[in-house]
């Protein structure tokens, strides 16, 4: 059997909004790859597949060769201000020693009010998984860039970005933290931007439980259906 090469999707304006695919392989959501595949398209929307010979008179044809054609890829759980790191951090000596270089990494990179985070590695970040097919991304953010920046996150895939909390130290009774409330604040531009928001307390080893309950509550009062998400171990 010959290799098939490694394509990138074809552009958006490329792809006919009323005509026909062809390509090596179709991947259905549901049922058998389809060798030597076609795909009818009318007014931007798949309304048809098949395989070897294709209907006639159905408007323009694009042949993406030995492409495999599948459905966009969603990635769940990303860190996009890692985006321009180009190599992972060395895992040598276990777990806790990569925690180690990655608590030094975020804090030569700590992000202040007068240095917000740069929205420069969320964007290669969003690039690099257009690019490989994705096309809904789950963030898990600790900071949030600048207010007149945040329409720029909506030119890519689809995005939620998760704000994480992180703390041990106790809350304050009956009040929220400071880091809380800069947490909700951050959700509350995400969340006037047009940005899918959600609140994220790390995990049980690095977030109290009050806390995480808190933001449960405070998960009520962003956007409808807010989700609140956690690390289990």
């Amino acid at each position: 059997m010959s290799t098939l090469k490694r394509q990138v999707a074809p552009r958006a304006d490329r792809v006919p909004r009323n005509g026909l695919l062809r390509a090596r392989w179709l991947l259905p959501v549901r049922g058998a790859p389809v060798e030597d595949a076609w795909i009818r398209i009318r007014h931007g929307r798949i309304c048809g597949f098949g395989h070897g010979k294709h209907p006639c008179g159905i408007g323009p044809r694009l042949d993406l060769g030995d492409a495999i054609v599948t459905s966009g890829f969603i990635n769940a759980h990303t860190h996009l201000e890692f985006s321009e790191c180009r190599q992972p951090f060395d895992a040598s000596g276990g777990l806790p020693q990569w925690i180690d270089r990655v608590v030094r990494w975020r804090r030569q990179t700590a992000t202040t009010a007068a240095a917000p985070l740069c929205l420069a590695p969320l964007l290669v970040g969003l690039h690099e998984s257009a690019a490989a097919g994705v096309v809904a991304v789950g963030d898990i953010a600790t900071a949030v860039p600048p207010a007149a920046d945040l329409c720029l996150l909506l030119q890519g895939p689809r995005l939620r970005i998760y704000r994480e909390l992180l703390g041990l130290a106790p809350l304050p009774p009956r009040t929220a933290s400071p880091t809380a409330l800069t947490v909700f604040r951050d959700a509350q531009r995400l969340s006037r931007a047009g940005i899918a928001v959600g609140l994220s307390p790390h995990a049980p080893y690095s977030t109290q439980w009050p806390l995480g309950r808190w933001a449960v509550a405070a998960a009520r009062h962003l956007q409808h259906k807010t989700p609140a998400t956690r690390r289990a171990s």
